[in-house]
């Protein structure tokens, strides 16, 4: 396996117009000698840092945080920043880091895009595309030059000067870096002019930010505000001040998570969420949290015997530690209960305000930490001392952190504390936010250089920026960048115009030792990692790409036409370029569209190709020396440079006809191919072939998945060529080959130029055509015929039993040649692939009833018969009676086709490929555009395979994100005995590519234990991977005899334990045309607070239209943890009613279908209640009580648990 990190680049083509460049942002220093910037402190240089004054270093962050901020917006007009580092206001317990703002604002100027409002002065420059200010500086910002100086901000020692977050700051010292980019925002426009104070715009006039600024209570904006005192109440009106921006309220899920809370859910006297404060030491929490009981920790002896500062005496193990705080640090708080065994620790504050600031460094605390109020603190430890049990979860509210509806609608929160604080208030975000963002009031230890939702609000003032992680190609001009060494970067892409006809992508490194890769896919981007921050593994990065150009190269290429599988489109595509090398890439992009068909690529020939014991291969006759004339346009004196001319000429003529972009490279063979007047003059074929069939083989060189997306039929073999048109790419960039080796071999019979092989006629190898009366065998029409077989004008069915049963399919799969042989059985047109062994041996000998179906050549003006009505229609394959090896099957019917150069015996000189070229178009080297690919979207609900009855999946799309699906399998163990599964992943080109696990898994087995947080967990000695294809299933041997129900069949792939790369053919269950109204279809589970076990539920035809029935399987586990499932279904759905739970055993994965279902496998384990409001709807409950019988006995229960929607309503999906 190769493992790949992620990089993200943040180098910018000069690609635009002046008004789209990179602004260039000046720091002016204002320091005097000697001081601030000029500071001639002799200091040592740091790994980002090179410099050795203080001043210096100082200097050099300033001017990458500008350099930083300038890759980020666009402007042609400079912005000018005067800088000084001077005392500002401190003291031992607060600073003033920095300050900084607009030292001007202007209105009503050119392109303005709003009228009578302040911008500040480098946002009003850049959009009116001229220099607003004069000259003079836009932006003033100080820094605090007393951090250094020791006098403030006890146990601070000063600045720490880095520019990287890899060279992280020292305990007790503050890193600049993020408190510039923090300071120069402001001055870059994230600041109001509008006094917050008294509500009064400046000058009479609004700002920018007043049409953003807004009531959550009302809707109103700033602007629109009736009062200066209304907007003076809104700037303290926390939490209900906020940001109406378009581009920051769709952006705001990529930066802020879940508002972190405790979860009280036990007594119910104080059940709900408590707002906490999280801790800058130790972990930090993750979804679905830690639950456990609570408990008032006592130690020994201190100040306090609550405040966790000494040892603990209390038996806190796997139990939720109450502390207090004061008298030590937090730190030593929380390390105290973790030596104690605890799994977690809440700190109730002890003043009446506000909540504990939970810092501190230590990192041997491997336990997480919330802080709550004294009043929560206080409502807890009344419970404990009734005493109550009181049980919680470290976990997450239901919104996103330091966010607020507003009409149904989520914005972010600004700062608006009650009183106001002057310089904080309004002009930044809330402190909830969390992750905490960059222009919070305060700078938090979790940011160093991430500009965060900042981008998005000055997108929403007017900013046009350039997205770090998105770099566009343009046409022509070759984009420079470095991939280090084991790493990949997904920022590139190309935009394509409808008038685009070809595109070509070539990467190459100028690094001689590098391997790079080359990715391609269109209107999605690739991910930058997994949704977890883990980098994407090659199999993943496989499954994604449309086409990929992979050999063990330093360079790679790609052509996509309007004829590819993945036709060329307008719109945006996207590149993902790897380096798998030991060192770093120094690499280029080159993305070239053209408006005609690219040009069409040599076919180049290898005349000192080596043989085998089993691949004789003679090159002696290519260099013969022996003296002839020029002949027939070919002007060679040698008999060696004749046959190289002709075999040369052969290949040119072949590439003009094929108008290919990609070459192909052929050996060129002699050997003895037998005496006589009836012999073969020649012999070729392909060398490699391919199929698409998500089954992970391993192919000569190293791994390989078996998935090529670009091939247009799946679960077919393709001769090589035809296979690297169809990639837009040589063959041996498809994933395994040296591009040193060939693609095709042709072998000559070296026995015609000699009187042993027919007589006086010799191989005639004149470019031109023979004269009248010569009998010689014309070279060119033998070589074209033989390299055309070679280019996939041959079935892979074995048609004589020399490599197995006659008739059989090349390892049990069909070939795209014989995909498109039909057999005209007494009038029957029935399709050659579906036939069986014996019935492909009865057509291939059937005379003149062996026909070819593609649509290219029964249309085409060369097919004799294109005027008749099918099958008649049909072009003849050759079938004579008895077998002939190596001429059946893969040649046209002579006496119906005689013009044809396909024709099994050669009958004169034929160098056109006339209706041979039709077939060739059928398998994949057709020029014509073709039609845009489906991606459906397939209907959620139970899916199953009616060859492996009792077992199923449910797949439905995610609440969160409709091209994320859900799918649960349920089937059983090795005893039998039911056992599900669980996968999520993307829905992408018509196919489930789901994400795999940090252990490799795509298919995760989880198992549950009460007493560990969080309680179900993915069992990581467990091997499961699964996809499931919508488009391409028809083509799989498992949907060989499939009828799908209502238009959804899947093919699903999977591997579970010892069943490997098992093929299953999944139908609906229950179509979605004949459901209830009231579908309930779906996943349900209890929520974050009570996650690891859920229901699938399938709504079924009932005695209700409208509720019909119901089938559901409960996901829950055994007293051993291990995962299980149970079966309830009713004709009749009557809410709240109980229903029977059904263990269902005697199956298993592999073993033949039952012949019937016996009774007693399917046992009674308990009950379970559903009380369903329509699907998406709050207030469903679920209760059930199952008892696992046998050795792993245990009883898995809940009472009236809270039912949610994990999958989008059945209302709600795609149409299909």
């Amino acid at each position: 396996m190769k493992f790949l990190r992620p990089i993200f680049l943040s180098v910018f083509a000069c690609l635009f117009s002046p008004l789209a460049a990179a602004a260039t942002i000046t720091v002016i220093n204002t320091n005097g000698p000697g001081e601030g910037f000029n500071d001639p402190t002799v200091v040592p240089a740091l790994p980002s840092n090179p410099f050795t004054t203080l001043g210096a270093q100082r200097l050099h962050v300033l001017q990458t945080a500008a350099n930083q901020w300038g890759t980020r917006l666009l402007s042609a007009i400079e912005i000018r920043v005067q800088v000084s580092f001077d005392a500002l206001s401190c003291s031992g317990t607060t600073a003033v880091l920095g300050s900084a703002g607009a030292l001007t604002v202007h209105a009503n100027f050119a392109n303005a895009p709003v009228a009578n409002v302040w911008y500040n002065s480098a946002l009003a420059s850049s959009l009116a595309g001229s220099d607003l200010n004069g000259g003079s500086n836009d932006i003033d910002a100080q820094f605090n030059v007393a951090i250094d100086n020791g006098t403030c901000l006890d146990g601070t020692a000063g600045w720490y000067y880095a520019t990287l977050a890899s060279d992280a700051a020292p305990t007790g010292r503050i890193p600049l870096m993020p408190v510039v980019l923090h300071e120069l925002a402001h001055g870059l426009g994230f600041q109001t002019f509008t006094d917050s104070d008294s509500g009064a715009f400046s000058g009479g006039t609004p700002s920018i930010w007043d049409t953003f600024l807004a009531d959550a209570v009302t809707g109103t904006t700033w602007i629109n505000m009736a009062s200066n005192a209304a907007r003076r109440a809104s700037a303290i009106s926390d939490p209900n001040l906020i940001w109406k921006g378009p581009n920051v309220t769709a952006d705001k899920t990529n930066f802020v998570s879940l508002a972190p809370a405790l979860v009280v859910t036990a007594p119910a006297a104080i059940t709900g969420e408590k707002t906490v404060s999280t801790a800058i030491f130790g972990p930090a929490v993750t979804p679905p949290g830690i639950s456990g009981e609570v408990l008032a920790a006592t130690d020994a002896s201190g100040v306090s015997l609550l405040d966790g500062c000494e040892p603990l005496t209390s038996n806190v193990s796997g139990k939720i530690a109450l502390l207090l705080r004061g008298n030590c640090n937090f730190t030593v708080k929380v390390k105290n209960a973790q030596d104690a065994g605890a799994i977690a620790a809440i700190i109730d504050n002890n003043v009446a305000t506000g909540m504990p600031g939970m810092g501190g460094e230590d990192a041997s605390v491997t336990i997480a930490s919330y802080g709550i109020s004294q009043a929560d603190g206080n409502a807890l430890r009344a419970q404990l001392a009734i005493p109550t049990i009181v049980n919680a979860t470290l976990g997450f509210g239901a919104q996103l952190a330091g966010t607020q509806i507003s009409g149904g609608t989520s914005y972010v929160r600004m700062y608006a504390p009650n009183p106001e604080e002057p310089g904080s208030s309004v002009s930044h975000w809330s402190v909830d936010a969390f992750p905490n963002l960059l222009m919070e009031p305060a700078i938090s230890s979790n940011l160093f250089s991430d500009t965060d939702l900042t981008l998005a609000l000055f997108k929403d003032i007017g900013w046009r920026v350039n997205a770090p992680t998105s770099i566009g190609l343009q046409s022509g001009v070759a984009q420079s960048f470095s991939i280090p060494a084991g790493a990949y970067t997904s920022s590139f892409y190309v935009d394509v115009s409808e008038s685009d006809q070809t595109l070509r992508i070539d990467l190459d490194s100028t690094t001689a030792t590098a391997d790079v890769d080359l990715y391609l896919r269109y209107g999605t981007p690739f991910p930058d990692t997994f949704g977890d921050g883990r980098a994407l593994t090659p199999n993943y990065i496989n499954e994604l790409g449309q086409y990929r150009s992979i050999s063990s190269t330093n360079d790679e290429w790609l052509v996509v036409s309007k004829s590819s599988v993945q036709p060329l489109r307008a719109g945006r595509w996207y590149l993902l370029a790897i380096n798998y090398g030991t060192v770093d890439a120094a690499s280029s992009l080159l993305a070239t569209r053209l408006q005609t068909v690219a040009p069409a690529a040599a076919f180049s020939v290898n005349f000192n190709a080596t043989g085998s014991a089993d691949s004789p291969c003679s090159t002696t006759e290519w260099n013969d020396p022996a003296i002839v004339s020029a002949s027939g346009g070919n002007p060679g004196t040698t008999r060696g440079a004749q046959r190289r001319n002709a075999m040369l000429r052969a290949a040119e003529l072949l590439a003009t006809q094929l108008q290919s972009p990609v070459p192909v490279i052929i050996d060129a063979c002699w050997d003895n191919l037998g005496t006589g007047n009836s012999i073969t003059l020649a012999q070729a074929g392909p060398r490699f072939a391919f199929r698409d069939d998500d089954l992970p083989d391993v192919f000569p060189g190293g791994e390989s998945p078996n998935e090529f997306a670009f091939l247009a039929q799946k679960y077919t073999w393709y001769a090589g060529t035809p296979a690297a048109r169809l990639a837009g790419t040589s063959l041996c960039r498809m994933g395994f080959l040296s591009c040193a080796t060939a693609d095709l071999r042709a072998t000559f019979n070296n026995q015609v130029d000699s009187a042993a092989a027919l007589g006086s006629r010799s191989f005639y190898y004149g470019f031109n055509a023979p004269p009248a009366g010569n009998q010689d065998v014309d070279f060119l029409t033998v070589a074209m015929h033989e390299i055309t077989h070679g280019l996939g004008f041959v079935s892979f069915v074995d048609i004589d039993g020399s490599d197995g049963p006659a008739g059989s399919e090349f390892n049990g799969y069909d070939d795209i040649y014989s995909a498109n042989v039909t057999w005209i059985d007494n009038g029957a047109v029935r399709p050659f692939n579906l036939l069986s062994d014996a019935g492909r041996v009865q057509a291939i000998t059937s005379n003149i009833n062996l026909r070819w179906s593609g649509v290219s050549a029964i249309t085409s003006s060369f097919n004799p018969s294109n005027s008749l009505p099918v099958p008649d229609s049909l072009p003849r394959l050759y079938a004579p009676l008895t077998v002939e090896g190596g001429s059946t099957l893969s040649h046209f019917e002579p006496s119906h086709h005689p013009q044809e150069m396909m024709k099994p015996s050669i009958t004169g000189p034929q160098r056109d490929m006339r209706l041979g070229r039709a077939i060739l178009d059928g398998i994949g080297w057709s020029n014509l555009a073709s039609p845009l690919p489906p991606d459906p979207r397939p209907p959620g609900g139970f899916y199953y395979d009616p060859q492996h009855t009792g077992h199923g999946i449910e797949f439905s799309p995610a609440t969160a994100d409709s091209d994320v699906y859900i799918l649960l399998f349920y089937s059983y163990d090795s005893g039998n005995n039911p056992e599900w599964f669980l996968a999520a992943g993307r829905f992408v080109d018509g196919s489930f590519v789901p994400e795999p696990d940090r252990f490799g898994h795509s298919l995760q087995r989880y198992t549950y234990d009460n007493n560990r947080t969080p309680r179900a967990q993915i069992d990581p000695g467990f091997d499961g991977q699964v996809r499931l294809d919508f488009v391409q299933a028809k083509n799989a041997p498992a949907c060989a005899n499939a009828q799908a129900f209502d238009g959804a069949l899947a093919v699903m792939t999977f591997t579970l334990g010892g069943d490997r790369n098992q093929q299953w053919c999944m139908q609906e269950l229950v179509p979605r045309s004949i459901r209830p109204s009231n579908d309930r279809t779906g996943t349900w589970y209890a929520g974050s607070q009570d996650s690891g076990w859920g229901t699938s539920l399938g709504s079924i035809p009932g005695a209700s239209a409208d509720n019909g029935g119901l089938f559901g399987i409960l996901y829950y586990y055994d007293g051993q943890g291990k995962p299980r499932w149970a079966i309830s279904a009713t004709g009749d759905l009557q809410s709240g009613a109980t229903l029977p739970l059904l263990s269902r055993s005697g199956y298993c994965r592999s073993c033949a279908i039952p012949p019937s279902f016996p009774e007693g496998r399917d046992t009674t384990i308990g009950s379970i209640g559903y009380a369903l409001a329509l699907a998406g709807s709050p207030g469903s409950t679920l209760s059930y009580s199952a008892s696992w019988p046998g050795p792993e006995a245990g009883n898995f229960a809940r009472t009236n648990s809270p039912l949610l929607l994990l999958s989008i309503p059945v209302a709600d999906q795609h149409p299909r």
